[in-house]
């Protein structure tokens, strides 16, 4: 079984705290990345204007989940960084397929996020090519404490049938 915690950084410093926490039991790490575009809040590095880094951590690899719009024009940036896999929004940009080829090019695996209310018909094209799905727990991406809809229940049942 693999657990994969999820950061959710406000700042460079908070980062590598939280990774601290995690790193002695956690082979995988998820940051998540959100630019108060594409959801309403903003985590580092969009918060602070720090550059893109990932700490150098000998035994932890990075899952940047993405909710940003426009993931493309960012996901290089976070594979130089040292990403292993990249995580983005099908709702976020109207070139998924770029999002894929680039991972790709690189070595990195991809993952597409979706939410509960989204239409799954967006995802056929996208399915055979990715490595994991991520349904999100609600729509109201970036917030915390909300509960669970019961279409992301759904919707992970549908998924099993592409």
């Amino acid at each position: 079984m693999l657990v994969v915690p999820a950061i959710i950084p406000y700042n460079k410093e908070q980062l590598e705290e939280e990774i601290k926490k995690v790193s002695g039991f956690a082979k995988l790490v998820q940051i998540d990345i959100s630019d108060g575009i594409f959801t309403p809040t903003r985590t580092w590095p969009y918060k602070g204007g720090d550059e893109i880094f990932l700490p150098k951590w000998q035994d932890v690899e990075f899952e940047i989940h993405l909710m940003v719009e426009r993931p493309e024009d960012v996901v290089l940036d976070w594979i130089n960084a040292g990403a292993s896999a990249i995580v983005a929004h099908i709702e976020a940009t109207d070139n998924f397929q770029k999002v894929i080829d680039i991972c790709r090019m690189r070595g990195v695996k991809v993952g597409v996020a979706i939410k509960p209310s989204t239409d799954i018909s967006r995802l056929e094209s996208f399915v055979s090519q990715a490595d994991f799905i991520q349904v999100m727990g609600n729509d109201l991406l970036g917030k915390h404490g909300v509960p669970l809809d019961p279409k992301a229940v759904e919707k992970i049942k549908a998924l099993q049938g592409l």
